[in-house]
């Protein structure tokens, strides 16, 4: 086996990973990324982004937004259409805009920023297998036999993190854990290029599908659902995602000469935000090994790339007073609660009023698409919780 020596060890190089990575930009800690998979790759997603992204990376150093700014490969999405259980819809401005990119293409820009700074070096194509943790060290193996030593470890690793399995109690609970499908495509009608749509469905009020723009004309077409109810109901979720558009008028109509380019792919969206331990002595989880998505989209890449962000910052942090003990790290885990949790435990609490209480988002969408004094009210509501 080789030895490689680091200050900084990352599992996992998608938005978490490449983010975390850009927050030593300017400093002299040695940093190594450790992803299976090499750039550019395709990634399974929805592709929508939150529109403090860009902030998130100014915090970091204003060249990054610049880069930002000067990425090509992304659409803003300035507004989104809900759709209610009972087929109403109404479109609602953001109060920012969001931005749509494939993964493909977002993730490799992050790549290219971080792997271009002087401290920090990718290990692709290689796949972490064993990580322990002493008082002196951290210790990653990985399968071409190599050995990565460092001070601090950052679980980057998504949803089926390695780092969190090995270094906390977690479990999935399959009340708060997702499953989702997408595929792209081609000949769907009525898309709006700067509109996110979500349509609920009745028959399965804990998720919904979605049409989200893509480019070259496509449609990011996807439905998610929670595990619980996968399991105890047997669902075929790739089945159920065709089942959705045969059953709705309005995108049977939509998707009448419509067909998938490529295959129909699943991921899993951990939702059980303080569940478990998102740090401890010598390491922190980031992004979705941290469980830090919204509850009530689903979306995480905004959540990766701040929690990296944050997570940086207080690794720096503790390479300044030599202290990377479980107790030191906790400031890690306030810095995010303070960031997220309030976010995500009312967005969760929205999510279970929606689905155990249909009426609620059928009577918003009618209020919404009314003109008057309660229409205005709720309008201010909604907007402010798509602010969040």
């Amino acid at each position: 086996m080789s030895n490689l020596d680091f200050d900084v060890i990352i599992c996992g190089g998608g938005p978490g990973g490449s983010t975390t990575a850009l927050g030593f930009a300017d400093t002299d800690i040695k940093v190594a990324v450790i992803e299976k998979s090499s750039f550019p790759r395709e990634k399974v997603c929805g592709d929508g982004m939150a529109p403090y992204i860009p902030k998130a990376l100014d915090k970091i150093s204003p060249k990054f937004k610049k880069a930002f700014d000067q990425f090509k490969e992304r659409t803003p999405i300035t507004h989104v259409n809900f759709y209610s259980f009972q087929g109403e819809s109404v479109i609602l401005p953001f109060p920012e805009p969001w931005f749509v990119s494939s993964r493909y293409h977002f993730d490799n820009f992050l790549y290219q920023q971080a792997s271009a700074l002087p401290n920090v070096s990718y290990f692709l194509e290689e796949q972490v297998t064993h990580v322990s943790i002493s008082d002196t060290g951290v210790r990653i193996e990985t399968n071409r036999n190599q050995i990565f030593s460092g001070k601090i470890l950052i679980g980057c690793d998504g949803a089926t993190s390695m780092v969190r399995r090995q270094l906390t109690n977690y479990k999935i609970d399959p009340a708060y854990h997702c499953a989702a499908v997408r595929a792209y495509f081609e000949g769907v009608t009525d898309i709006n290029i700067n509109t996110f749509e979500f349509h609920y469905v009745s028959e399965y009020p804990n998720g919904y599908f979605w049409v989200f723009p893509s480019e070259n004309n496509l449609a990011n077409v996807g439905f998610s659902l929670i595990t619980e109810d996968i399991t105890k109901n047997n669902i075929n979720i790739r089945e159920t995602l065709f089942e959705v558009i045969e059953r709705n008028p309005t995108l049977q109509k939509r998707f009448k000469n419509a067909k998938p380019i490529g295959e129909i792919k699943g991921w899993s969206i951990p939702l059980g935000y303080g569940q478990h331990p998102i740090s401890g002595n010598r390491f922190m989880l980031v992004g979705d090994a941290a469980s830090v998505a919204d509850p009530l989209s689903g979306e995480g890449i905004g959540q990766a790339i701040v929690t990296g962000r944050i997570a940086a910052f207080h690794a720096k942090e503790c390479f300044l007073s030599n202290d990377f003990t479980a107790k030191k790290m906790s400031n890690y885990d306030k810095a995010v609660d303070e960031k997220w949790g309030t976010t995500i435990r009312k967005r969760r609490y929205w999510a279970e009023i929606i689905a155990k209480h249909k009426w609620t988002l059928n009577l918003a969408v009618k209020l919404l698409g009314s003109n008057n004094f309660i229409s205005t009210i709720t309008k201010k509501s909604i907007i402010k919780l798509l602010a969040t």
